[in-house]
Order: C-alpha cells, then sequence, then structure tokens
C-alpha cells in the first residue's frame, strides 16, 4: 500500500522528532517532488524544511501554501519571513512590496518591508516603510519594533 501524502508529512514529522534528519528531508523532498496534494499542509512543510536547512523545499512549499490564498495577508507575511530567514533578502522585500497594492493597509507588512530595506543598506526607503508602520497606529508591540530599527538607523547627534 503506498503511503498518502499525509502519512509522509506525519513520518517526515516523526523523524524530525527522532533526530533523524536525513530521513525526514528526504521525505520533505519526496513531498515537493510529487507534488503532493497537501493542501494547507505545505506551510507545515516549509517550516520543517527550513528548520532543516532545505532551503529550495522551503521556498518550493511556501510558494504553493501561499499559491491557495494569494490574497491573505498571514500567508504573505510568512513568504516574506521565510525568505528573508533564508538570506533571500532581496527577494522578501520585492515580493511585499508588490503585495502592497493588493492587501489592507497592514503594519506587519511595512515593518517587514523596511527591516528588509534596512539590512540591504536602502535606509531613506527602511525610513519611509518603518515611518508608515507607525501611522497605522500599529500594536505597541509593532510600534516597539519600528521605533527600535528607526533608531538603529538615524544618527542622533
Amino acid at each position: 500500500m503506498t503511503p498518502s501524502a499525509s502519512d509522509l508529512l506525519a513520518e517526515a514529522v516523526r523523524a524530525f522528532q527522532a533526530r533523524d534528519r536525513d530521513y525526514a528531508a528526504g521525505l520533505l523532498a519526496r513531498l515537493n517532488a510529487e507534488d503532493a496534494a497537501l493542501g494547507d499542509d505545505w506551510g507545515a512543510v516549509a517550516r520543517l524544511a527550513a528548520t532543516l536547512g532545505e532551503v529550495s523545499v522551503a521556498l518550493a512549499a511556501i510558494r504553493r501554501y501561499v499559491a491557495l490564498k494569494p490574497y491573505d495577508v498571514e500567508r504573505r507575511l510568512e513568504y516574506g519571513a521565510l525568505l528573508a530567514q533564508c538570506g533571500r533578502i532581496e527577494g522578501a522585500a520585492k515580493a511585499t512590496r508588490a503585495f502592497l497594492p493588493n492587501a489592507p493597509a497592514d503594519p506587519r507588512l511595512y515593518l517587514l518591508l523596511g527591516t528588509c530595506q534596512a539590512q540591504l543598506g536602502q535606509t531613506e526607503a527602511a525610513l519611509a516603510d518603518l515611518r508608515a508602520v507607525l501611522a497605522l497606529d500599529p500594536q505597541p508591540a509593532l510600534a516597539g519594533a519600528a521605533w527600535l530599527a528607526i533608531a538603529d538607523l538615524k544618527r542622533f547627534t
């Protein structure tokens, strides 16, 4: 009997819990290669693959996850964060910037964009997006993160 995609994912999680990294990574790569019908579970595949350091599988999985609901802000934030986590800062900034016209004004998107631009050395653009976070009257944690990033970028004399 051939295991289902869900069974393979569950087996990959068990392998990860048993600290069998190579087996877990192999199962995730198999799910990716087979373009398994996992639906929303592609998000879990992306997170597990990133944890294992399987960047190509993680990025393919997160793209599938986002494609299921392309206008979902949470999924776009996960996508941008995963790109940044995997060292694709420029890609994270580009993907987030491209999504802004299709999204409600969300300070988290501007915070992600601003921090990516700061890492890329685009100080003025970063400051503009970090100020946009504050203009949207965010929750205190987001406001604090934006102020901290602004303080890190500015020179106070």
